[in-house]
């Protein structure tokens, strides 16, 4: 079980104790728990109550589980913060709800920017234009289409006399290239396991094969 899923359950300001190796690591509020340690996996959870009363929540952590060196507590976010997210979000659903109503009065120019912020200067959120549009993502160039295989009924040693018949037409040195596919590659042709020969042929191989009797199958 992932810490984040215990640590949802209870409440923001209870302090959770990180124990690996039965030694304390470290202790956050709930809602301080860095997102780094909420992703890891915790071997138990206990709740512990100390001489004054307050409730602790214990996790429990196999060795080397936890970082070397343990990560600054999450900084807390305040009311206005969370306000200027909500407002952010409202701001987004609205504008899109413009867009598809066509209101164009409210969506943003091209390059023009909605930016919430705090009173204090933080941004919290930035609506760019592009986030509105609804324009098809141009389409990616189809890939061409790859050359037919042409298959060559040679069984056994015969495909090797086929290798070299290919070679010795192009120039090319013959490699084998062992398992799993069994097949030899020939400049840039490739002959598979069940004879089929691959790639853009030169001009008149299959005549100068068909004379040494390599005849592609129907």
């Amino acid at each position: 079980m992932k810490a984040a899923k215990i640590t949802a359950k209870i409440r923001d300001a209870v302090p959770v104790e990180f124990y690996e190796d039965g030694n304390e690591r470290a202790v956050y509020k709930n809602i301080e728990i860095p997102d780094s340690l909420k992703a890891l996996e915790i071997n138990d959870f206990r709740f512990i109550t100390p001489e004054d009363g307050k409730i602790n929540f214990r996790l429990y952590f196999a060795p080397y589980t936890l970082p070397e060196i343990m990560p600054e507590p999450k900084p807390p976010v305040t009311r206005e913060q969370r306000r200027a997210e909500k407002a952010a979000k409202t701001l987004l659903a609205s504008l899109t709800a413009a867009k598809a109503a066509e209101a164009a009065k409210a969506v943003p120019a091209p390059g023009e920017d909605y930016t919430i912020a705090t009173t204090e200067g933080t941004i919290i959120a930035e609506i760019h234009h592009a986030d509105l549009t609804d324009e098809a993502p141009a389409e990616a160039e189809e890939p061409a289409d790859e050359p037919a295989a042409i298959r060559f009924d040679v069984p056994g040693k015969k495909r090797g006399a086929l290798t070299r018949a290919i070679a010795d037409y192009t120039g090319n040195e013959a490699l084998y290239l062992n398992p799993p596919s069994y097949a030899y590659q020939i400049g840039t042709l490739g002959l598979e396991r069940d004879g089929s020969l691959i790639g853009e042929l030169p001009a008149g191989l299959l005549e100068a094969l068909a004379e040494q009797g390599f005849i592609p199958a129907e």
